[in-house]
């Protein structure tokens, strides 16, 4: 019975949080970002590793988003107030949603993996994921996607084509994901990722205003 009540409180918190209605989303970005490498693998324009950044950029970044839309119940000063009891859930939560994105959107690129590199969609999905938390932790919820959305654009925009590995500590997103070019990006991702982790397990999502009526 203690194990059924555990499923259930599970299921409570996950249905809260939309996760239901965010996996079907994840399905839906995986199977667009799947139809996207392999028409942008035989276009003309983007032939070869130009094909890859709008990939495994903009795919892990919505999936980050889709994380973001699970980190706040419907009572954010409650979830606070109880912040000894919750951590643990929040901090659960974070990592098997990041966990999740991640390992999914890596399917979006199996079929070619080495041009669009595995690598690099879990290491993006994970760091755009770690900014998500830390702006759920710091930020409202009506802004929190601004830091995820805006510093993935401006990366991909700015960031030196090929980027150079001087570059790879800020423009982590667009490194190759051969294995011999990322091991400084995916250190910084995970840097990201981690003090996002720690930051919503302890402090939790940020409290909504009152409403003034």
């Amino acid at each position: 019975m203690r194990g059924l009540g555990g499923l259930r409180g599970a299921w409570l918190h996950a249905r809260a949080r939309h996760v239901p209605e965010a996996l079907v989303a994840l399905v839906v970005v995986v199977l667009v970002a799947a139809w996207c490498a392999d028409a942008l693998s035989h276009s003309p324009r983007f032939d070869g590793p130009r094909a890859r950044p709008p990939v495994v950029v903009g795919a892990a970044l919505a999936g980050a988003l889709l994380v973001l839309a699970t980190l706040a119940g419907s009572d954010t000063a409650l979830e606070r107030s109880a912040a000894r009891t919750t951590a643990w859930w929040r901090g659960a939560h974070a990592v098997l949603a990041v966990g999740l994105a991640a390992g999914v959107l890596v399917l979006a690129v199996l079929p070619d993996p080495w041009q669009f590199g595995a690598v690099a969609m879990a290491r993006n999905a994970s760091g755009f994921a770690g900014i998500a938390l830390a702006s759920a932790a710091l930020l409202p919820a009506r802004a929190a996607w601004a830091p995820v959305f805006g510093y993935g654009t401006v990366v991909y925009l700015a960031a030196p084509k090929p980027t150079v590995d001087a570059a790879g500590w800020w423009a982590w997103p667009t490194v190759s994901g051969v294995p011999a070019d990322s091991g400084p990006a995916l250190a910084s991702a995970l840097a990201v990722l981690a003090v996002g982790v720690l930051l919503y397990a302890a402090r939790g999502p940020r409290p909504v205003a009152p409403e003034v009526v």
